[in-house]
Order: C-alpha cells, then structure tokens, then sequence
C-alpha cells in the first residue's frame, strides 16, 4: 500500500467511541459540532494548514510541534486530494483520546465520508471514518492522530533533525538496555516449547577488532548478530553516536534489533538465499521479523512506564535516516534489510499488534 494512503488512513483512524452523557449534563450542540468539522475538513482540502493546526486541541497542540503537523499535513493532503467531505452523524459523550488516556466528558463524535485518490491507481476512492472534537473556550477543537505509536512515527518522520547533544553513561545504558531485552525474552520463551538462552554480548571499543564466530569484523560495523556462536556484536563508537544524534531509545532499537535474531536463532528461523523449507526465510523477510519483534519489546516497555512518546519516535528517525536499503537493493538480494517505509512499518506493527502482528508465533 502507498505510504501516504497508510498514513491518511491512520491519521482518519481516531480510536475509542462515545459513551453517552451523564445524567443531568447539558449536551454540546450537534449542529455546531458538524459545522466545526466540516469547517476544518474544508481547510485541509484547500490547504490552509496553518489555520487547520490552530484549530487543534491545545491539549494535542501540546505533544505534537506545528511543524511536525504541516509537513504531515502536507504529505497526506497533498497526494491523495481529499475531497469535501459529507457529514453522516454526530454522537455526543464521553471519550478517552488514547495518546493521552485523558478523558473528556463533552465531546463530539462527527462520522463522515470523503472522497480521495488512490495515488497507487490514481482511481478516486471513499473513506468513512470520524472526527473528534472537545470544547474550547468556547469553540470545538480537534485532535491530531489516533494513538502515541502514530503520533511517534509522524513526529519521527517529520521533525526536523534533532541538535546533537552530549552523550550519556552509554555503558550504563547498554547494561540497562542487554537486562531488559533478556528478562523480557526469557519470559516470552516460557510460554512455547522452546528453551531460552542468553546470548553472549560483546561490546568493541574504538579502534579495536573482534573475532567473531562469524568472522573477523573491522571498527565501524555498527552491530550484528552472528549465529554460530550466538553473539550479539555491539560497536560501542556507533551506539555512542546513535545515542547521542537521536537518543537513548535509538541505540536500544539497535540491540533490540539484533537481540531479536537471537530469538530467531532460537525459534529455528533462519535466512537463506532460496528458502524451501520450513523456518527458512529470505533475508528481507528476517530482518522486517526482527523490526517487529523490536516493536513488540518497546510496547511492553511502554506499558512499565520505560518509555513515552520521545523515546518513540527516536527509533522512527534513526530508521528514516540510517536504516534503510540503498538504492539497487533488490528485495530478494541476500543483503536486503527492507527500505525505511518497511522497517518503520513492521517496528509500528510490532508495537501496536504485539507478537500475533509479526507473523511467528513463538
């Protein structure tokens, strides 16, 4: 599917329904409402992206920059080309906005249709989808995105490069980040039939060698897990730079990375260059598996409070800058690990559908 169709769908997809109002609460008006949002869907459609932004809840105004907004704005408008939408219904009630969790009691779900173009067939389509809006000195105010995952992946894709900063106790960082993803996967194997066992972690200071039971690796190979000998190979300059270019979380999505292989190595999935065989894979569908697995890590961590919305959307911009196939690599090619579009996709999957969205079940 086209990137820009994916994100317009994930951007109409506002999560969560109404629940009715409680008694005794004087109901906002719904014709007010369907005029706020026909209002606002019409800016969209004719590109006023600035007044559409400051029509925005100060509330998600808050979590997303207006730069961020315009340039995802701009994308999404301007390659499919919405159409006026029609109104078909507005519930009255109350409603959580899931990248918050914050619950607003006078809020207003306006359902509605709007014609685009498919820009991978260029036929004109229609989508259904809603709206939701929340009072606001007075006005109705809407809410950019559905969930913290998508809002992390527009912020990542469309924030300007972060400023370098200095960096932290990387090995302080790299210790946290081996505990958590082997506890984490230790537990998860307890649950199938197969034994987990920790990988060996080598960490290689700059300037340094390393023999490998895959061979000897040179300075600046970044990371790799190599399988005969069941080792995480780290390259400390490389994570260092990562932390500090994009964050803590992004090099913890390297060494989620490559802890994933191991935990393919365990479940008896393996790359080759014509698979035929059961647990065989190409190259490309191995590495998208371990982006997934990366996701499904990150939403566990999430949900004990060790990451937010920032952390997030680092691994979103180290993938869109650093990880992708260049070009002339063909998906079948022995090297392939998947364009950035791809591995942005599978890290989200991974995060929003948990292990049953990766294809493998353990």
């Amino acid at each position: 599917m086209h990137r820009s169709l994916v994100l317009f769908t994930a951007f109409l997809l506002m999560l969560g329904g109404l629940s009715a109002p409680t008694a005794g609460q004087v109901p906002p008006d719904r014709d007010e409402a369907a005029a706020a949002a026909e209002e606002y869907l019409a800016l969209a459609v004719d590109g006023d992206f600035n007044a559409l932004y400051d029509r925005i809840h100060p509330d998600a105004q808050a979590v997303i920059p207006r730069v961020v907004a315009l340039r995802a704005f701009e994308e999404i408008y301007g390659q499919l080309r919405p159409q006026l939408p029609t109104i078909t219904g507005v519930e009255l009630g109350a409603w959580t906005w899931r990248v918050t969790d914050e619950t607003y009691q006078d809020a207003a779900q306006v359902s509605y249709s709007q014609p685009f173009i498919d820009p991978t067939t260029g036929e004109q389509r229609v989508t259904t989808t809603q709206m939701y809006l929340v009072p606001y000195e007075g006005r109705w105010r809407w809410f950019f995105g559905s969930d913290r995952i998508f809002l992390a992946e527009v912020i990542g894709r469309f924030a300007p490069p972060p400023p370098a900063q200095e960096a932290g106790d990387t090995e302080a960082l790299l210790n946290t980040i081996v505990g958590d993803l082997d506890e984490f996967w230790r537990d998860l194997f307890a649950a199938t039939e197969y034994s987990y066992r920790s990988p060996g972690v080598v960490v290689v200071d700059e300037g340094q060698l390393a023999q490998t039971g895959c061979g000897l690796v040179q300075p600046g190979f970044y990371a790799f897990y190599c399988p005969p000998d069941q080792t995480v190979y780290l390259d400390y300059p490389f994570l260092r730079d990562m932390e500090q270019r994009y964050g803590d979380f992004a090099a913890a999505f390297v060494v989620a990375h490559e802890w994933a292989h191991h935990a393919q190595t365990i479940g008896r999935i393996r790359r080759e260059a014509a698979p035929d065989d059961v647990g065989e894979v190409y190259s490309l569908e191995l590495e998208l598996m371990a982006d997934c697995f990366v996701g499904v890590w990150a939403r566990d961590a999430e949900t004990r409070g060790l990451l937010d919305l920032s952390d997030l959307a680092e691994a979103v911009a180290l993938i869109k800058e650093r990880l992708g196939d260049p070009e002339g690599i063909e998906p079948f090619d022995p090297r392939a690990h998947g364009d950035f579009d791809e591995r942005i996709d599978y890290y989200v999957t991974g995060f929003r559908d948990g292990g049953l969205g990766c294809d493998v079940p353990l």
